[in-house]
């Protein structure tokens, strides 16, 4: 399982980093500028953006949308989403968030929107609808 690994490099590297909910201060944004690219499940995603959400609204935003993206365009993309969403909520609403980005690469968006066509769950229907609405606008 990759989960493991990360975390375990998570949890060894973040000791001295602590996120703040209300600032996102320089060593822990290097911190998330390093690591956000190695997130491959939304699991992990889940577990970093809760530690790491403030630094979602700095700088970064661009980095927390390109994960983002990415994980929703890998195959098993928006079930896997749905899944993970079941139990955090509020993931949902961070993905349509990001998806409104502009800097969003347009055949990354393709494939989303793909997903969104051919991996969504009948019981998520209405929200993988919002994602191929949100993603067809970048278009």
């Amino acid at each position: 399982m990759k989960f493991l690994p990360l975390l375990a490099f998570m949890v060894v590297l973040a000791t001295d980093v602590k996120a703040d909910v209300s600032a996102c201060p320089p060593q822990t944004a290097q911190f998330v500028e390093e690591s956000i690219e190695r997130i491959d499940s939304w699991d992990e995603f889940v577990i970093f953006y809760r530690k790491f959400k403030a630094c979602d609204s700095s700088a970064l935003s661009y980095a927390f949308t390109q994960s983002i993206v990415t994980l929703a365009a890998a195959p098993h993309g928006m079930s896997s989403l749905w899944s993970v969403s079941l139990k955090a909520i509020w993931l949902r609403k961070v993905v349509v968030k990001h998806l409104e980005s502009e800097a969003i690469d347009s055949e990354l968006a393709k494939q989303v929107i793909a997903n969104a066509q051919k991996d969504c769950p009948k019981q998520a229907k209405q929200f993988c609808d919002s994602v191929r609405r949100r993603l067809a606008k970048s278009d």
